[in-house]
């Protein structure tokens, strides 16, 4: 009952008062005034602290009934605000033999494919990530630089993310599932029929394009005026 009213009382904590006005050009002849929840990760944040500092409390005969006082007799007696514990959480990494755990200390890690198979929420490729997390519309080495303001790699970027030592192409196939090289991803993915060498080429070809023009069009000027000064007629002597 009292973890319920410490929750309880850390959202009424983070309440703010929010208004909005009612009239003609904004007047404000009327103001409606309401409470706004705080932000999720606010609340957290507060239960977080107070967990970090939560008190260990013993049940102890008080006159007729009994409450939960401090474990410790010199610790003051904690609030309403407050958390508290009867018994304390258990180290997952020491070994529990009354229970099973052989716990995790000295345990050899486990590589990407195991991971994968554990279910341990490795469920999403960098291709979806490029996607639906950061909706931009430029190449994926660009984005990757803009993103991460890094000068690394692709593959250096999914072996800092994802702590894998594999290739991209391997890890877009294992997760995927599918059969293909990268470009035939990036191709499926982002609905383009051209190739990323296409890609780069097609972005550049204005300027390719532009050169072209110039110089085709020097040419061109070159062999007129040369085929004119052949073919002028010559001016009368006097």
């Amino acid at each position: 009952v009292h973890q319920y009213r410490a929750g309880r009382r850390a959202v009424e904590w983070g309440l703010t008062t929010q208004c909005k006005c009612h009239g003609v050009s904004g007047s404000c002849n009327i103001k409606t005034c309401w409470k706004a929840l705080p932000r999720l990760h606010e609340i957290g944040d507060r239960l977080k602290m107070k967990f970090a500092v939560a008190t260990e409390v013993v049940s102890r005969r008080v006159g007729a009934g009994r409450r939960l006082l401090p474990a410790t007799p010199a610790m003051a007696l904690y609030t309403q605000d407050d958390l508290i514990y009867v018994t304390k959480s258990p180290d997952y990494c020491l070994k529990d033999a009354r229970v099973g755990s052989q716990g995790t200390r000295g345990r050899v890690g486990i590589s990407l494919v195991q991971l994968v198979q554990c279910k341990l929420r490795v469920d999403i490729s960098l291709v979806q990530l490029v996607q639906c997390k950061l909706r931009v519309d430029i190449s994926l080495v660009q984005l990757v630089q803009y993103t991460l303001r890094v000068d690394i790699s692709l593959i250096q970027l999914v072996q800092c993310k994802l702590r894998v030592d594999i290739s991209l192409i391997q890890l877009v196939q294992y997760q995927l599932r599918v059969d293909i090289s990268l470009i035939q991803l990036v191709q499926y993915k982002l609905r383009v029929d051209i190739s990323l060498i296409q890609l780069v080429q097609y972005k550049l070809r204005v300027d390719t394009q532009r050169c072209w023009i110039i110089a085709t069009s020097a040419v061109e000027e070159a062999a007129l005026l040369k085929k004119w000064r052949r073919h002028k007629p010559s001016r009368a002597r006097s």
